[in-house]
């Protein structure tokens, strides 16, 4: 999926290593869909667990925003000061 980040390896698999701070949820112009599936609290903020594609992905939401509910689409954007491409692509989960 095209996002804001790039890099200057040559094409073929890779991966994105995001901070999940780097991560919003954003209806304006997302790098990617995801559905929100599960919302805990956590030291001053929500962390949102969220299935984008085969991944789950895990965003920290401030207290003074509203987070969506499970099951909700959403728009996610990536911070590209807060993340980089490695040259293998891997699976599992992103996030804490």
């Amino acid at each position: 999926m095209p996002t804001a980040i790039t890099t200057q390896r040559a094409p073929g698999p890779a991966t994105v290593a995001i901070w999940a701070n780097g991560i919003t949820i954003s209806p304006d112009q997302p790098d990617i869909s995801a559905t929100v599936t599960a919302i805990t609290s956590a030291a001053g903020e929500w962390r949102i667990t969220l299935t984008a594609a085969d991944h789950t992905v895990t965003v920290h939401h401030g207290w003074d925003q509203t987070p969506p509910s499970p099951g909700d689409q959403v728009g996610l954007r990536f911070d590209p000061r807060l993340a980089a491409v490695t040259s293998a692509a891997l699976s599992g989960q992103a996030g804490p």
